[in-house]
């Protein structure tokens, strides 16, 4: 082994982590690019060219790509726009400073491997003295060069070339240091501000005409519960609850009020709503489930629903929803956990039997759907088959 490489192996724990900077870096920032990019993408794809009740455009579109921009162009600037480093960023910098770094202690070492005559004396100390060793030990195998020489050779020229040597190394080592740190002290590109937010405006309600008692007792329910939506209590009122079903809702289902208007505002203006709003003020827990499943389902499905809690020529209900294309639907929520016995399941299947032979009735030629609450169980294989051999279509949701 001649000197130089001799030398290089000595310095193996010092050139090494600088050496697989770039490559170690250049994979950790093509990870960070290919996510910006990803987000820009899936961002793009939100305000691509649409039409339709739901396309994405607007003032807020463009108010939402403006902060994806510049969000963009933040993480550009730090890391780069293309595969890799950029030319020019703060990560092209860092790596520049360590390939300086490589550049000048490599050139120090063969500066020093120049001077020494021959290889077997640094061959005897190479055997006593493992470099890397020191260095895994935590002391700095640089600062100590000179100290290790001095105890394994006496040869003065040899022992000047190498603390010349390690001061070159310092040197350089601290040169790397200074430019490291005021690369790291340098100002990243600001983040955009976080937006101010902006109220969205009152949604755009159907006018709701109350006679004079009912008036009243709007006036008394906005005094007792006045935390609660004026237009919450005025549809609750204009659906003909009475004060001891409005008060009992508001008190026993607190918790949810914000979400029983944040659901019924989309909805208001479809036929038989109001019956939806009596079921959220039943005294049954059951009923009241039911309701604020199906405020879930219609404003999943809104686009397609012509009307709620269809009546019969009676009056009595006949069925859930019905769409806009003809199609009949009935909301279920069955705790399948609780019909463990076939007995229990028998009992199931010949009330649905019974209903399917009455919607048929009241609904001919009708596509018939069954739609259970997928978050009570999934529905047993005896009761899908039950209903599917009477031509109703099964489904689930959410």
């Amino acid at each position: 082994m001649g000197a130089l490489s001799t030398l290089l192996n000595w310095l193996t724990p010092v050139l090494h982590p600088l050496t697989e900077f770039r490559s170690n870096v250049t994979k950790l920032n093509t990870i960070h690019q290919d996510s910006v990019q990803t987000f820009g993408m899936l961002a793009g794809g939100l305000i691509a060219p649409q039409t339709g009740p739901e396309a994405f455009t607007g003032e807020l579109s463009d108010a939402f790509w403006a902060e994806v921009q510049t969000y963009l162009n933040t993480e550009s600037a730090l890391s780069g726009a293309g595969v890799g480093v950029a030319e020019g960023g703060v990560i092209e910098e860092a790596i520049a400073v360590c390939e300086e770094c490589v550049t000048e202690v490599t050139g120090a070492a063969e500066v020093a491997a120049g001077e020494i005559a021959g290889d077997a004396v640094l061959d005897e100390i190479t055997g006593i003295v493992d470099v890397a060793a020191v260095a895994e030990g935590g002391a700095n195998p640089i600062a100590d060069i000179g100290a290790i020489v001095l105890t394994v050779i006496a040869g003065a020229a040899l022992i000047g070339t190498l603390i010349k040597l390690a001061w070159d190394i310092y040197h350089a080592i601290q040169r790397w240091q200074h430019m490291m740190h005021n690369i790291g002290d340098t100002p990243l590109p600001q983040l955009p501000p976080k937006p101010t937010p902006v109220p969205a405006p009152p949604p755009t309600l159907p006018p709701v005409t109350l006679n004079q008692e009912q008036q009243q007792l709007l006036k008394e329910l906005m005094d007792e519960f006045p935390d609660v939506p004026l237009d919450l209590l005025r549809e609750l009122v204009a659906a003909g609850l009475t004060k001891d079903q409005i008060a009992r809702l508001l008190t026993k289902h607190a918790k949810d009020i914000a979400l029983i208007w944040q659901l019924l505002v989309p909805l208001l203006g479809i036929p038989g709503i109001e019956q939806v709003l009596k079921d959220l003020a039943s005294n049954s827990d059951t009923s009241y489930t039911g309701a604020l499943h199906m405020l879930s389902w219609l404003v999943a499905h809104q686009s397609e629903v012509a009307s709620v809690e269809d009546r019969d020529a009676d009056g009595n209900r006949a069925i859930d929803v019905v769409l806009k294309d003809g199609t009949v639907v009935d909301l279920k929520s069955y705790n399948w956990y609780a019909y463990k016995s076939s007995s229990l399941l028998d009992k199931v299947i010949k009330k649905l039997e019974e209903q399917v032979k009455r919607d048929k009735r009241l609904y001919p030629d009708r596509k018939i759907v069954f739609d259970f609450n997928s978050a009570s169980g999934p529905v047993p294989d005896a009761i899908r088959q039950a209903l599917e051999n009477l031509g109703v279509t099964v489904e689930t949701w959410p």
